[in-house]
C-alpha cells in the first residue's frame, strides 16, 4: 500500500482501511454501516406539517397528483390527524400543527421516474412549477403543497 496511512478499527475483527481517497469507489453501502462507518442505512421519512383540518387537500395533493399512496398511521398516532404516504421507498408524515407555519426553505428533495409526466399533472392541475437550473446537470423544480411547503422535484438520472 505505498506508504498510505491505514486505520484500524476494531469490531469483531480487525479492518484495515485507507486514511485517503474515496472510500465509495471500495466500498458499498452496506459494507461501511457494518464497519461503524456512519450509522445510518437510509432516511426512514420525512416529516411536514399541515393545519388541522387540511387531511383532504393532503391526499388530494400527495395521493391523486404526486401519485404517493396513502398508509395508515398506528391508532395512538391517528388520534393527532394528519396523514401519512408513500411512493416506493419514499414516505412523507404530515403532521398537524396547531401553529402552523409552511416549510417554505426547508424541503424534501424528490427523485421522479418520470419527471416530466409529473411535472405536467401538476401544471394541468394549476399548481406552480419553479423550474431551477442552478445545479448543472440537474433537471429540478420547485413546487408548494396546499399548504405551502417547499417540495423539490429532481429528474432521475439513468446511469
Amino acid at each position: 500500500m505505498g506508504g498510505e496511512k491505514l486505520v484500524t478499527l476494531i469490531l469483531t475483527n480487525s479492518v484495515e482501511i485507507p486514511t485517503s481517497g474515496n472510500l465509495g469507489q471500495n466500498w458499498d453501502t452496506h459494507s461501511c454501516f457494518l464497519m461503524g462507518m456512519y450509522p445510518f442505512s437510509a432516511i426512514d421519512h420525512v416529516q411536514l406539517a399541515l393545519p388541522a383540518g387540511g387531511e383532504d387537500r393532503a391526499r388530494a395533493f400527495y395521493g391523486q397528483l404526486l401519485g404517493m399512496k396513502e398508509v395508515a398511521k398506528p391508532a395512538e398516532l391517528a388520534k393527532r390527524g394528519g396523514c401519512w404516504f408513500e411512493g416506493g421507498r419514499v414516505q412523507i408524515h404530515l403532521g398537524v400543527e396547531e401553529d402552523f407555519r409552511p416549510a417554505r426553505k426547508a424541503h424534501p428533495a424528490l427523485r421522479c421516474f418520470d419527471y416530466h409526466g409529473l411535472v405536467a399533472r401538476l401544471r394541468d392541475a394549476r399548481v406552480e412549477v419553479k423550474k431551477d437550473d442552478s445545479i448543472p446537470g440537474v433537471e429540478r423544480c420547485y413546487v408548494a403543497d396546499p399548504f405551502g411547503n417547499r417540495i423539490e422535484l429532481i429528474a432521475e438520472l439513468h446511469r
